[in-house]
């Protein structure tokens, strides 16, 4: 019996096809579900931040003004990040709380955020720094 070199487990050298393309699909389909699951667990902690909006097109709009005046080159995760350390979040603290504490989050961050003079002003708009990246987040989900 041979063995893989990094792995020490037995490689039959007479395999079938039949096994050898259940075994395939069977890491294939693993593959898939992981990859699936990631993409779903990102979409959810987007979902949730966004859910705290009151008027999610008013949102996207400021958004899309922000992203003009700071020129935000950054991907959706990143600004979803930037806005997690804001808030002092982890992805399972997010996943835990409730929409209600979120938006109180949120408010406490902005008084924080103009008491810091972390502010971005766009088309006339005057957003505390993590109130401008949700409205990013929600102009690049739309």
């Amino acid at each position: 019996m041979k063995y893989l070199n990094s792995l020490d487990t037995p490689c039959p050298t007479d395999i079938s096809k039949r096994h050898f393309i259940k075994k395939s699909c069977s890491v294939a389909v693993f593959a898939s579900t992981f990859t699936y699951h990631s993409v779903i667990a990102q979409t959810s902690a987007t979902e949730k931040l966004l859910s705290t909006l009151n008027n999610k097109h008013s949102a996207v709009l400021i958004g899309l003004a922000v992203l003009d005046k700071i020129d935000y080159s950054l991907q959706s995760t990143m600004i979803e990040n930037l806005i997690m350390n804001d808030l002092n979040l982890t992805n399972s603290d997010l996943n835990l709380i409730s929409k209600t504490k979120l938006a109180k989050l949120f408010v406490q961050q902005n008084s924080v955020d103009f008491d810091l003079n972390r502010i971005v002003s766009a088309k006339g708009w005057m957003l505390g720094l993590t109130e401008a990246r949700l409205c990013a987040l929600a102009a690049q989900y739309n």
